[in-house]
C-alpha cells in the first residue's frame, strides 16, 4: 500500500523550496505497508556528501558512515517516483 502519489507530491513540493532534496526509506513493520519514506530538504548541506574524515571518532553499536550513505539507497520503484 505505497502511496505513490503522495511520495511524488512531497518530493516535488520540497524541490520547490530546497535545491538539495534526498529521500530515504525505512521498513517499519508496525505500519500497514511496512515501507516508509522520509524526505529531507536543504539549502546548503547534502546528506550524501558527508566528509567521513570530519566525523569525530564515535563508538556506536549501529551507526557507521557506510550505513549513513546506504540509508539513501532506494528501492527502484521509489527511486522512479522521485525522478
Amino acid at each position: 500500500m505505497v502511496q505513490a502519489d503522495l511520495i511524488q507530491k512531497v518530493n516535488a513540493d520540497v524541490k520547490e523550496i530546497f535545491p538539495i532534496v534526498r529521500v530515504y526509506a525505512a521498513n517499519i513493520p508496525t505500519y500497514p505497508s511496512g515501507l516508509w519514506t522520509f524526505t529531507m530538504g536543504s539549502k546548503k548541506y547534502d546528506p550524501l556528501e558527508v566528509d567521513e574524515t570530519k566525523i569525530p571518532e564515535m563508538e556506536t553499536k549501529y551507526y557507521t558512515p557506510r550505513l549513513h550513505k546506504a540509508a539513501f539507497v532506494l528501492p527502484k520503484f521509489v527511486e522512479d517516483l522521485t525522478k
